[in-house]
């Protein structure tokens, strides 16, 4: 495959894996579980999730893969080597022991992700009991040490300050003095309106902070006081604020920022990237 196709691949797959982050409550592990959170009116569980986000979720998805197949048309037609292809898989042989066993913890964890509404498990809870099982000598041996000690503890300490932020706010009464100082007085009764002034105030205030979560940690709980009073339904600012974030602000997202700085020297799409970026913003936002 040429290089120019092999990075319009690499892009695709990054790209992809954003809307289709949002079917599941388990596809974004940090922004999805912490957006819930805020809901104080609905518990909205795995199933629950699937009910509002999949079906947009979806239809984003399969829209970005149009897109995608449009815009970034291979420059020569693709050839698949089957034979090469049963041969490597040949060569893997049949599942091991530890294959085996990642397997059926795997299969447990999905498990207990659709029954948390039943269950009443939190999925984070679930994931990490998993993790813990699968390092288990007899049951696991699946993680050793050396997964252990790769887990990045700076970036789980941030991450646990970024979704402290709100809950210290309502505590300390930042989230009400946020919103009775930056937020307009009186809060336009149009709902699509409302819709627009709450993503700019959530626009300016990431341009400030950078990190989504830490946005979502103070914006979020402030407009709630806002909205609240208003009587609109939190479930809707909630599940705004994420497709604001994930699906329209797409480029802030922290996966395609992986991606370009592993390929930002690629001339093939640095060349056409601002009518590309901005045929596809377009079409997000519409």
């Amino acid at each position: 495959m040429p290089k120019e196709d092999a990075v319009k691949v690499g892009f695709t797959v990054f790209a992809a894996s954003v809307p289709v982050s949002l079917i599941f409550l388990t596809g974004d592990s940090v922004i999805n579980p912490l957006v819930v959170t805020y809901c104080t009116t609905e518990n909205i569980n795995f199933i629950r999730w699937f009910q509002i986000m999949g079906p947009p979720a979806l239809f984003l998805s399969i829209t970005t893969l149009i897109l995608i197949l449009i815009l970034f048309k291979p420059s020569k037609a693709v050839e698949v080597n089957f034979d090469e292809v049963r041969t490597a898989q040949s060569a893997l042989g049949k599942m091991t022991e530890k294959e085996k066993r990642t397997l059926i913890w795997i299969m447990i964890a999905i498990g207990l992700w659709l029954t948390n509404g039943i269950t009443g498990l939190d999925v984070g809870w679930v994931t990490l009991a998993v993790a813990m099982c699968m390092a288990l000598p007899v049951i696991g041996n699946v993680l050793t040490v050396k997964e252990w000690s790769d887990v990045p503890v700076h970036v789980l300490v941030f991450l646990t300050s970024a979704i402290a932020i709100g809950k210290v706010g309502a505590v300390t009464g930042m989230n009400e003095w946020i919103a009775a100082t930056l937020l307009p007085k009186t809060m336009p009764g149009n709902i699509l309106v409302l819709a627009v002034m709450i993503a700019a105030i959530a626009i300016l205030i990431h341009m400030f902070m950078g990190s989504v979560i830490a946005v979502m940690g103070v914006a979020i709980p402030a407009i709630l006081v806002c909205t609240n009073a208003l009587g609109i339904n939190e479930l809707a600012v909630i599940l705004l604020f994420i497709w604001l974030f994930q699906a329209i602000i797409f480029f802030r997202s922290i996966t395609l920022i992986s991606w370009w700085g592993r390929e930002r020297k690629t001339e093939c799409i640095h060349r056409r990237k601002p009518l590309r970026w901005g045929f596809r913003y377009l079409f997000r936002f519409s």
